[in-house]
């Protein structure tokens, strides 16, 4: 009979440990389940970014998105994708503009239209800044 009682918990001690184990291995992940869930996630560090120059940066789901530092502190962050036919649109940092080399359209520095077919701006998720990381709404 003590022997059953050993087993029971030997048994009780093993399933114990698992469980503290797949918690301790879950710990790391956890920060980021919360931006996730949160709707947000990481971009890069506030330092990677400059203000007037815009940095391409790739999401977790492989769209692209350009992100940059405004003059008040704040970041913006704009999709790389024409509002027109859905091209990607390039940074010309001389011009200050975002060009779409498939149907010439063109958007300022703010993602709004200058010129060509596109009729909307580009789309800009919303940012914020959480210990040193920007991110930007999914």
């Amino acid at each position: 009979m003590m022997e059953i009682n050993q087993d029971v918990t030997r048994r009780g001690f093993l399933k114990t440990l698992t469980m503290a184990g797949a918690a301790i291995a879950v710990l790391p992940m956890l920060p980021r389940a919360a931006h996730a869930a949160a709707g947000f996630e990481k971009v890069g560090a506030a330092g990677d970014f400059t203000v007037g120059d815009f940095k391409k940066v790739t999401r977790a789901d492989g769209s692209s998105l350009y992100v940059t530092k405004k003059a008040d502190g704040t970041f913006l962050a704009l999709s790389s994708r024409c509002t027109h036919k859905g091209c990607e649109v390039l940074w010309s940092p001389g011009s200050k503009s975002f060009k779409c080399p498939c149907h010439n359209g063109q958007f300022d520095a703010a993602g709004n239209v200058v010129s060509g077919p596109p009729k909307t701006a580009l789309p800009s998720p919303t940012t914020k800044v959480e210990g040193g990381s920007v991110l930007v709404q999914s």
